[in-house]
């Protein structure tokens, strides 16, 4: 389920290159949509959501393993390598998974350098939704954050 909703946002956010459709709308729906994911992990006893160290919203903000986590992904991008996802199986059958979140030419339109990569209007809305914003300055192929999902031992097909 998170690599369809992954494979849906990239082409959504093509359309919107291609279509030039509102911004604002299109973020809010793919958030809409990120909330039924949220809902249907909950029927399989299992918990999404993204950090980041850098965040948008500061409910997103990572924990300390989670950052460090993170420390090892830039790692592995440093030596050249793709971060892969990490499982952590913690007592009574439970089990966390940490997906990379890598930006690429379509995020930096929000997340970008601010001069170079997000137009004016969209850095607007952004400022007046998210006064404190820090998600912004990222160059493609950098590790934005993580997707972490708590589950329980039924889930363990999450991960690839």
């Amino acid at each position: 389920e998170l690599k369809l909703f992954a494979d849906y946002f990239r082409s959504r956010l093509l359309e919107i290159k291609k279509e030039q459709i509102r911004l604002a709308d299109e973020l809010t729906m793919l958030s809409q949509k990120l909330e039924r994911i949220k809902k249907q992990l909950d029927v399989l006893n299992a918990k999404l959501k993204r950090v980041t160290d850098k965040p948008r919203n500061p409910i997103n903000l990572v924990s300390a393993d989670e950052l460090n986590y993170m420390a090892g992904m830039r790692e592995e991008i440093a030596k050249g390598e793709k971060p892969k996802p990490q499982m952590v199986n913690l007592p009574g059958g439970k089990h966390i998974a940490y997906y990379p979140i890598m930006t690429n030419d379509l995020c930096l339109q929000c997340h970008g350098k601010e001069e170079e990569n997000i137009k004016k209007a969209t850095l607007e809305k952004i400022k007046a939704l998210y006064p404190a914003d820090r998600a912004t300055g990222y160059l493609a192929n950098e590790l934005r954050g993580l997707w972490v999902v708590e589950m329980n031992e039924a889930g363990d097909e999450i991960l690839p």
